[in-house]
């Protein structure tokens, strides 16, 4: 009966390690570190597997030997695959310790399998346990090297972990550390016990020592799905359960092959568990398979009707209800898939394909936590098919962004353009994402999806309509030249003029009426220079050789006046598409240029400034709306260091619009909005941290309130600014 149990053991341990291997691997195969988490599921399993096949006292010495040697040389991977594997947690600063460690590690590791394979160094020769019918080997020359070389290497990889559970203070990375910290102790106590029986010969130790080496797996696996360590995502519990009973069954149906092999061990030459091992990789293929169709038919028939995703489904038909907009459809589903979840912050970013691939720009928010809108997030480029867990990514990749509170990227869209995200923040009540909250993000992500396509149709239709035109107009007119004998006479047809919206406050951009004026209009980034700097300028207007200086610095007047006329005929298609051959816009006049602004057009400063005078909350809560970003923010390469007083006297209306309607505010929640759009402006504000912290605490949110005095002491100690008195008592009624 104990060999029965001890076989079901060793078969489930082997079923647990190779299913973990391919399960990081099909989630995820092109980081690093699923890979090495591969490697290390494998040699263990297989290892562990190896070894049981050496429990019978029927084979001969030399087999015993053979398969002794092969046990080793897969052993002999696992605690180098350990180090790897817990060496993607080192501080960023010891990258090249990291790369001193491996690189030993590799080299010892095909010296020793040399060893074992060519010579009696390590392996001199079998041992039997006449008791317990169980081999070992009676240690060569080198063998202690070899023990002492895979202890030191777990234990390495185990003082790493610890190091790293010190030295990082993100609650996301703390909490992936935790969950593969007690595996690798229990796999260095069980190497340990393994050399002990090695050099003692303990044959009471020699009949248990394959039982516990599953308990890792366990623990490991139960990282994996739980919490989405290395994969990025959490399993569902009821497939947690499913998996836990299908083991059990598995297990069950590998005993009428017991009696299969007994009676092959008895009537045949063979001494292994073949028809046992033909059956676990045989139901180890099928699982998979086995377990969708399941799961499947059990959702198809016990699904309440009201499920979760109806109920959200339901909720963002309210909400996009009174929406007609598609660019503000974003923006809305953003808020209610934070609402949903109880999310503290979320934003949605752009990564452009052609540029840097490790940075993306904030287009919408909710919340202040990781970002105003304009902000450059560092996100790595792993994997953009697949949404993942932020725990999933090695520690120098994830902490700038861990450290600003994010725990779960999105995709929205993915092509050769750009690639849009979701990056979500941290749940409000502390704890982590589940399998059933990951479901909800890709009900809502869908119809985010739909609105991101929609969008950007609407604007290559814009596009398209503008060219057009444009040809029609173009057309139009030389038709009339050729219908006229004195040019000169011809008059411009009237056209209907549609009025136009810019945006200085942020991001330069034109809107004609609703529409967005697309990049590809523009030409190239001189002519958008160009209006930036003669809306600057306003009525003192430029020269042309004004112009050319600030604009193309690196030529002289002479080299640049081609390339000037084509960039102003190009700004001036761009204000006014079906223009005549006089420009409305741009206007020369006593050798200076002047931008002229026409009725009906907006120009979101001034419109900012107007709201900001008025003073009442109305117009204040339209001014902050207003506010995208600094003056011209992305114009600072081509206007001058003067520039920068306009752009202080805007922050400064920004500043105190937020600061009086977050005094003012009656609702608690828009209070702490304006708050932190306050504390992106000013990160040691002392007013507005201190209301955020007390409004936190009032509602009970300890967790966002710690996190808030976190930042606090992290913006003093970067700018060099000492807690007042006043500072510290406001942190002490913060619970730790």
């Amino acid at each position: 009966m104990f060999e029965v149990i001890r076989m079901l053991i060793v078969n489930m341990g082997l079923v647990i390690y190779v299913a973990m291997a391919a399960y990081v691997l099909a989630h995820n195969p092109k980081r690093p570190i699923n890979r090495v988490f591969a490697l290390f599921a494998l040699t263990y399993g297989v290892g562990y597997f190896a070894f049981s096949l050496l429990l019978k006292g029927q084979t001969d010495s030399e087999t015993a030997l053979l398969l002794l040697r092969g046990r080793y040389v897969v052993g002999i991977f696992t605690p180098t695959a350990v180090l790897h594997l817990l060496t993607f947690y080192f501080p960023k600063q010891w990258v090249w310790l990291r790369r001193v460690l491996l690189g030993v590690a590799y080299l010892l590791t095909i010296v020793f399998v040399a060893l074992v394979l060519g010579s009696s160094l390590i392996i001199e020769s079998p041992f039997y346990f006449e008791g317990v019918e169980r081999y070992a080997v009676n240690p060569g020359l080198l063998t202690p090297f070899y023990v002492g070389y895979t202890v030191t290497a777990v234990a390495a990889g185990l003082i790493t972990l610890i190091v790293a559970y010190v030295h990082y203070s993100v609650p996301t990375l703390r909490r992936q550390i935790r969950s593969i910290l007690f595996p690798t102790g229990l796999t260095l106590f069980f190497i340990g016990l393994g050399a002990i029986i090695i050099f003692t010969h303990n044959a009471f130790l020699a009949q248990f020592i394959s039982l516990p080496f599953i308990l890792p797996g366990i623990f490991y696996a139960n990282a994996v799905l739980r919490y989405g360590s290395f994969t990025g995502r959490p399993i569902a519990r009821r497939e947690l359960y499913f998996a836990i009973i299908s083991l059990v069954v598995m297990g069950c149906a590998v005993l009428p092959t017991i009696v299969i092999d007994r009676w092959l061990w008895e009537y045949t030459q063979i001494r292994q568990f073949v028809a046992s091992n033909i059956v676990a990789v045989f139901l180890l293929i099928v699982f998979p398979a086995a377990q969708r169709w399941l799961l499947r038919q059990i959702d198809r028939r016990l699904a309440a009707t009201s499920s979760s995703s109806q109920l959200v489904a339901a909720r963002i038909g309210q909400a996009l209800a009174d929406v007609p907009d598609v660019n503000e459809m974003q923006q809305t589903l953003l808020r209610t898939l934070c609402e949903t979840l109880g999310i503290d912050a979320g934003v949605v970013v752009e990564q452009q394909v052609g540029g840097d691939r490790e940075t993306a720009v904030i287009t919408y928010t909710y919340g202040q936590a990781i970002g105003s809108v304009g902000t450059v997030l560092p996100i790595p480029f792993i994997d953009q098919a697949h949404p993942y867990l932020l725990a999933s990514v090695s520690p120098s990749d994830q902490i700038p962004l861990a450290r600003q509170g994010v725990e779960l990227i999105f995709p929205i869209t993915h092509n050769d353009q750009q690639i849009t995200m979701l990056v979500l923040g941290q749940k409000k009540n502390g704890k982590y994402y589940s399998q059933a909250d990951m479901e909800l993000c890709e009900t809502l992500v869908e119809q985010m999806r739909m609105a991101v396509q929609i969008g950007q149709l609407q604007r290559e239709q814009e596009a398209y309509l503008q060219a057009a035109y444009a040809t029609a107009e173009k057309a139009k007119r030389l038709s009339e030249q050729v219908a006229t004998l004195d040019a000169q006479s011809v008059t411009e047809p009237a056209a209907a003029v549609k009025p136009l919206t810019i945006q200085v406050l942020g991001v330069l951009a034109i809107h004609r009426d609703t529409f967005r004026v697309p990049d590809a209009a523009w030409g190239s980034e001189k002519a958008k220079a160009m209006l930036a700097y003669l809306i600057w300028k306003g009525t003192q207007g430029a020269t042309r050789e004004e112009l050319a200086t600030a604009i193309w610095t690196e030529r002289s007047l002479e080299e640049s006046a081609n390339t000037f006329h084509v960039t102003l005929h190009n700004l001036r298609n761009v204000l006014e598409v079906n223009r005549g051959r006089r420009s409305r816009y741009i206007v020369y006049k006593q050798n200076r240029y002047y931008f002229d602004l026409q009725p009906g057009d907006v120009l979101d400063c001034d419109r900012f400034e107007q709201l900001c005078k008025q003073g009442t909350a109305e117009s204040l809560d339209k001014a902050i709306a207003l506010y995208r970003g600094d003056y011209m923010a992305d114009m600072v390469w081509a206007l001058p260091a003067e520039v920068e007083v306009k752009r202080r006297h805007l922050e400064r209306l920004y500043e105190n619009a937020l600061r009086r309607r977050a005094q003012e505010a009656d609702d608690q929640q828009q209070a702490e909005m304006l708050w932190q759009k306050l504390l992106v402006l000013i990160p040691v504000d002392t007013e507005a941290n201190t209301a955020l912290i007390q409004s936190y605490l009032t509602r009970g949110y300890i967790p966002q309130a710690q996190r808030q005095v976190q930042r606090w002491q992290q913006a003093l100690q970067e700018m060099g600014i000492m807690p007042t008195p006043q500072i510290e008592a406001v942190w002490r009624q913060v619970p730790q």
